[in-house]
């Protein structure tokens, strides 16, 4: 299908609306500013998200401790912050974002920072 072309059908539509998404997806990841935190001995934290999708709170745990947490939208637009953390499990309140997709930017106290793909119902 040629980009600009509008699907006949509504399946056509939902597998055009799929085929955007994987390829913003594909370039966020490419593109996104900060790096993966890797130590010395190439530890990298296990961090999870959840529920994911979120609805008002999504909660962020690791095995490392966590100093700020980042909410950006895909236009790169910061859309909520959390600092000063400290503790290996955080929640963090959704309530003012609308729904869609978001990347989330985990700061951990000893400088490494990790993203993760997040949804907001």
């Amino acid at each position: 299908m040629i980009s600009g072309e509008q699907p006949a059908t509504y399946s056509g539509e939902i597998q055009k609306f799929k085929s955007w998404i994987n390829t913003r997806l594909s370039w966020l990841d490419a593109n996104m500013v900060g790096r993966s935190y890797v130590s010395p001995d190439k530890y990298k934290p296990v961090c999870r998200i959840f529920p994911n999708p979120a609805g008002e709170n999504v909660y962020i745990e690791s095995d490392t401790i966590i100093s700020k947490v980042e909410v950006f939208n895909f236009s790169g637009i910061k859309v909520a912050e959390k600092t000063d953390c400290n503790d290996y499990s955080v929640r963090m309140s959704l309530v003012h974002l609308g729904s869609g997709f978001y990347i989330t930017r985990i700061n951990f106290k000893y400088g490494g920072i990790l993203t993760r793909k997040m949804v907001k119902k």
